[in-house]
This record gives structure tokens, sequence and C-alpha cells, in this order.
């Protein structure tokens, strides 16, 4: 139940901390705790949401195929009544005739037939009773382990999703023996959405850029980790696909929003912050004092004016440096 995958998860971030590599942007505390129970909450919703609307279609689906049966079968009595008109009085004579040599037949078979309905009753109503404490013995357990398995996928995705991006390369395998020990089943396949997986390669297109799985991935990943963080940073080299990967992930996006017909799209600020001081960046307050906004705070209060759906991003694309990234932490 609960507890067990309770455990599970703190399991896999207390053996995480033990056996990989350490590195300045792992965390294994509270905060990533939360990430993955936020997450958690937000995958059994949407799986909630998407088995009331199979369930709506099939009962529509029903109600249709029902309509269609009444119809055909009006249709079907209506030539049926046509065609017994005509050889029901055929039949009649013959009927009768018939009818007065199984009477007599009948009588004599009649007895025979009483004592042997009355062995055959009872023993069908024996095998009932068996059938039914099967389907009590049974029943209960089939939907109690397809529950669990569903929690399960739930847990082990949301645990994935929160921690395989800020993992290196090494570490993921290491991470991956972990997860298969602490859930052998191997619930998870790692498949990505087709149609955003379209969205990525088509705009990869049309910026010239070399089909690549590992960029392809990297996109994933941070939509994945963008459900459960409200601030993410992508660190690298030079020349690593950072820049690379919010402009496609900002395209790819936009563009499976249209596709799925979904009233809203992404709103974003791009902002260098080694390019201005970080009073102009963040606001300082004068000698007079008065707050003078700046770049980041004129850009969030526009976003929480906005009352749309949209996804609204604020976007720091240029190097780490103590001064800005410190003030940054401050406001999170």
């Amino acid at each position: 139940g609960a507890r067990s995958l309770a455990g599970k998860i703190v399991s896999s971030l207390r053996l995480a901390s033990e056996q990989l590599s350490s590195q300045t942007h792992y965390n294994y505390g509270m905060r990533t705790l939360n990430g993955i129970i936020t997450y958690i909450g937000i995958l059994s919703s949407d799986r909630k949401d998407k088995n009331n609307n199979n369930n709506k279609d099939n009962e529509n689906d029903r109600n249709n195929c029902k309509d269609d049966l009444g119809k055909n079968n009006e249709n079907d009595n209506k030539n049926i009544k046509s065609e017994k008109t005509v050889k029901f009085e055929e039949e009649k004579n013959n009927a009768q005739i018939a009818k007065e040599e199984n009477n007599k037949i009948n009588n004599d078979n009649n007895n025979i037939n009483n004592n042997r309905r009355k062995s055959i009753l009872s023993t069908l109503s024996n095998n009932q009773n068996k059938a039914n404490l099967k389907v009590e013995n049974f029943s209960k357990p089939q939907n109690q382990n397809s529950q669990k398995i569903e929690e399960e996928f739930i847990v082990e995705k949301a645990i994935r999703d929160s921690n395989m991006p800020k993992f290196i390369a090494d570490d993921s395998k290491i991470y991956e023996g972990i997860l298969s020990d602490l859930f052998p089943n191997n619930l998870f396949s790692d498949k990505l959405d087709n149609l955003y997986l379209d969205c990525i390669t088509k705009k990869m297109e049309e910026n010239k850029l070399t089909k690549s799985e590992y960029l392809i991935t990297k996109i994933t990943d941070f939509k994945n980790i963008m459900s459960v963080r409200h601030a993410i940073m992508i660190v690298g080299k030079p020349m690593s696909y950072k820049s690379t990967i919010l402009r496609l992930y900002l395209n790819s996006t936009i563009e499976y929003f249209k596709i799925l017909q979904q009233k809203k799209t992404i709103k974003h600020t791009t902002v260098n912050p080694k390019s201005i001081t970080s009073s102009q960046l963040f606001g300082y307050v004068n000698k007079s004092q008065e707050f003078i906004e700046g770049v980041c705070s004129k850009s969030l209060r526009d976003f929480f004016a906005d009352l749309s759906d949209d996804l609204k991003l604020l976007i720091f694309d240029g190097p780490v440096d103590t001064m800005w990234i410190e003030n940054m932490n401050s406001v999170l």
C-alpha cells in the first residue's frame, strides 16, 4: 500500500545519496521529496480524468449500438411478420397433427423426466454455489492487484522524471539499477509521446538541426520536470545545447498545444543576466525609499496580472554568476 510505496521513495533518495557521485546540483532532501509527491498527485489526477473520459465514450458507444440494434430489430420484425402470415395456415394443420402425437409420447416420458430433472437441478445448484465462492474469493484480489500495479507505475514514473534529468551519464546507469531493485516488476516503459516527438523533430528540421536522440531526451526531460518545479536550471559546458534545448522546447510545446487544439500558448521573457546590473535586474530602493522595479520584478508582475491558462516563463540565458543567482534564490 501507501506505506510500502513511501518506503521505496525514501529508499531511492537514500541509496542515490550513498552510491552516486557528489555533484553541486544534486539534492536528495525535502525539496526533492516534495517535488516527487507533487508530481504523483498530478499523474494520479490525469489518470482519473482519462479513465472518466474513457467511461463516458464507452457509454456513448453502447447507447449508439443499442439504438442501431433497436432499429434493425424493428425492420427485421416487420419482414418476419409478412413471411409468417403466408406460412401460418400451412403450419397450423401440421401443428395439430404433431401435437396429438407428441401428447401421447409426452405422457409416457413425464414420469422419467421429472426424476431426471430433480437430480440435474440439485447438481446445478451445487455447482453454482461453488462458482459463487470462487468469484467471492478471487474478484477482490484481482481488483486490488490492478490498482497496486497502477500506483507503482505512477510512483516509479514520478521518481524517474523528478531525478533522472539532473544526473550525469554514469550516475544515470547506477540509478537505473537502484530503481530496478526497488521496482522489480519493471512497470515503467520509457516511451515518448509520439505526438510531442513529432513536434520536436519538425522544429529540428525547420532549424536545420540533426536529429539527435540525446537532444530529444533532454527536451522531454525538461518538459517532464516543468510539471514538478517552478524554477529549473540547465547547467553544462559551453556549446552543449543549453540554449537550443530551451528554444526547441518553447517551439515544440507551442506546436503541441496547437495540435491538441488547446487555447493556450507560452509567454516568455528572455534576459541575459550579465548584460545589466543586479539593481536593474531585480530592482532597488532609491534615496526617497521608493522601490524602482527591475526587469525581473516587472516581468513577474505582468505574468501575475495575466489570468489566462498560458504557460509563463522568465528565462535567464547567460553565464551563472554568484551575485545574480544568489539574489534569484532569495526571490524564489
